[in-house]
């Protein structure tokens, strides 16, 4: 295909304008040469229509070949694939935190006990993943992360 769709839609819109200014300006009747230019952009519009629908149906194609990649960050700030598998599929099979969310990536502290030591001390830990937004005299917005 020579044109992005893009382009061709853009033509779609430059043909119907100039079919409008033709026959905005012939008033009551068409003459023969009007006529001809309005077939001719007809069929130009037809062609260009079919060249449309065939970019659509091939960005269709790709869509439904490329598989769909997520990706998170992770409290390190890192990014990693998300397993598709593990995504949101219905009702929870079971009652255990897994079976409800799917299996979770660990955090950087060992364990709770760990993550309240570091945000107590009030010392500079790089675990720590700051709330984006943080406002003065509003208690609820602000503070860390929980792993």
């Amino acid at each position: 295909m020579t044109a992005n769709i893009k382009d061709l839609r853009q033509r779609r819109l430059v043909i119907k304008n100039q079919i409008s200014q033709i026959l905005a300006g012939a008033g009551e009747t068409l003459t023969a040469d009007q006529k001809a230019k309005i077939d001719e952009l007809h069929a130009a519009r037809a062609r260009n229509e079919e060249a449309i629908t065939a970019w659509e149906e091939e960005m269709e194609r790709e869509r439904q070949a490329t598989p769909v990649v997520k990706y998170r960050q992770d409290v390190n700030g890192h990014f990693y694939k998300v397993d598709l598998s593990q995504e949101f599929k219905g009702p929870a099979t079971g009652r255990t935190f897994s079976a409800m969310f799917g299996t979770i990536r660990g955090s950087a502290f060992r364990d709770g006990n760990e993550f309240l030591a570091a945000v107590s001390s009030g010392r500079f830990d790089e675990r720590l993943i700051q709330a984006s937004v943080q406002q003065e005299g509003n208690d609820a917005l602000g503070g860390y992360a929980v792993p």
